[in-house]
Protein backbone atom coordinates (compact mmCIF):
# COMPACT_ATOMS: atom_id res chain seq x y z
CA UNK A 1 0.00 0.00 0.00
CA UNK A 2 3.40 2.44 0.36
CA UNK A 3 3.71 2.38 -3.31
CA UNK A 4 0.35 3.06 -3.88
CA UNK A 5 -0.04 5.94 -1.26
CA UNK A 6 3.67 6.90 -3.21
CA UNK A 7 2.26 6.72 -6.58
CA UNK A 8 -0.69 9.04 -6.19
CA UNK A 9 1.93 11.72 -4.76
CA UNK A 10 4.38 11.59 -7.77
CA UNK A 11 2.23 10.97 -10.14
CA UNK A 12 -0.85 12.70 -9.72
CA UNK A 13 0.29 15.80 -6.88
CA UNK A 14 -2.77 14.13 -4.44
CA UNK A 15 -2.17 12.76 -0.75
CA UNK A 16 -4.46 9.88 -0.29
CA UNK A 17 -6.17 10.17 3.07
CA UNK A 18 -6.67 6.53 2.98
CA UNK A 19 -6.21 3.73 0.08
CA UNK A 20 -8.90 0.78 -0.11
CA UNK A 21 -8.01 -2.18 -2.32
CA UNK A 22 -10.36 -2.51 -4.96
CA UNK A 23 -8.97 -5.38 -7.14
CA UNK A 24 -5.54 -7.36 -8.33
CA UNK A 25 -5.38 -8.78 -11.89
CA UNK A 26 -3.22 -10.02 -14.23
CA UNK A 27 -3.34 -7.46 -17.31
CA UNK A 28 -1.55 -10.43 -20.15
CA UNK A 29 -1.94 -13.98 -18.03
CA UNK A 30 -0.30 -15.33 -21.03
CA UNK A 31 2.34 -13.57 -21.49
CA UNK A 32 3.32 -11.90 -18.11
CA UNK A 33 2.63 -13.39 -14.42
CA UNK A 34 2.96 -9.37 -13.47
CA UNK A 35 -0.69 -8.42 -11.36
CA UNK A 36 -2.22 -4.68 -11.55
CA UNK A 37 -3.24 -3.63 -7.83
CA UNK A 38 -6.30 -1.20 -8.04
CA UNK A 39 -7.08 1.13 -5.12
CA UNK A 40 -10.00 3.73 -4.50
CA UNK A 41 -8.76 6.63 -2.47
CA UNK A 42 -9.95 9.84 -1.03
CA UNK A 43 -8.18 12.54 -1.04
CA UNK A 44 -7.04 14.98 1.52
CA UNK A 45 -4.49 17.75 -0.06
CA UNK A 46 -2.59 18.37 -2.83
CA UNK A 47 0.83 17.11 -2.61
CA UNK A 48 3.60 17.84 -5.05
CA UNK A 49 3.80 15.82 -8.36
CA UNK A 50 7.18 14.86 -9.83
CA UNK A 51 6.87 14.65 -13.21
CA UNK A 52 10.00 14.38 -14.41
CA UNK A 53 10.48 10.69 -15.08
CA UNK A 54 10.73 10.85 -19.00
CA UNK A 55 10.33 7.52 -19.37
CA UNK A 56 6.60 7.48 -18.61
CA UNK A 57 3.75 9.88 -19.86
CA UNK A 58 1.48 10.85 -17.14
CA UNK A 59 -1.18 13.72 -17.60
CA UNK A 60 -3.27 14.41 -15.09
CA UNK A 61 -6.90 15.07 -15.90
CA UNK A 62 -9.25 16.14 -12.80
CA UNK A 63 -13.09 15.45 -14.22
CA UNK A 64 -16.15 14.61 -11.71
CA UNK A 65 -17.72 11.20 -11.78
CA UNK A 66 -20.52 12.31 -13.79
CA UNK A 67 -17.62 13.16 -16.70
CA UNK A 68 -16.28 10.30 -16.32
CA UNK A 69 -19.04 8.10 -16.55
CA UNK A 70 -20.32 10.54 -19.65
CA UNK A 71 -16.89 9.53 -21.67
CA UNK A 72 -17.16 5.60 -20.37
CA UNK A 73 -20.76 5.41 -22.32
CA UNK A 74 -19.15 7.65 -25.43
CA UNK A 75 -16.58 4.52 -25.49
CA UNK A 76 -13.87 7.05 -25.01
CA UNK A 77 -12.17 5.24 -22.21
CA UNK A 78 -10.11 2.38 -23.07
CA UNK A 79 -7.57 1.79 -19.87
CA UNK A 80 -8.75 -1.29 -18.91
CA UNK A 81 -7.20 -0.74 -15.27
CA UNK A 82 -9.79 2.58 -14.55
CA UNK A 83 -12.83 0.71 -16.09
CA UNK A 84 -12.83 -2.17 -13.67
CA UNK A 85 -11.95 0.24 -10.85
CA UNK A 86 -14.53 2.85 -11.57
CA UNK A 87 -17.32 -0.23 -12.06
CA UNK A 88 -15.81 -2.01 -8.36
CA UNK A 89 -16.19 1.17 -6.88
CA UNK A 90 -19.53 1.63 -7.93
CA UNK A 91 -20.94 -2.01 -7.43
CA UNK A 92 -18.83 -1.53 -3.57
CA UNK A 93 -21.08 1.50 -2.73
CA UNK A 94 -17.76 3.86 -3.19
CA UNK A 95 -19.06 5.79 -5.67
CA UNK A 96 -22.69 5.89 -7.33
CA UNK A 97 -23.21 2.59 -9.78
CA UNK A 98 -22.24 3.05 -13.40
CA UNK A 99 -25.73 3.67 -15.26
Amino acid sequence: MDAAARECREEAGLEPARLEPLYSYAANPGRSAWAVHLFFCRVTAAASADLSDPTEQVRTVRMTVDELDDLIRRNEIVDPSLLIARSLAGMRGLLPPLA
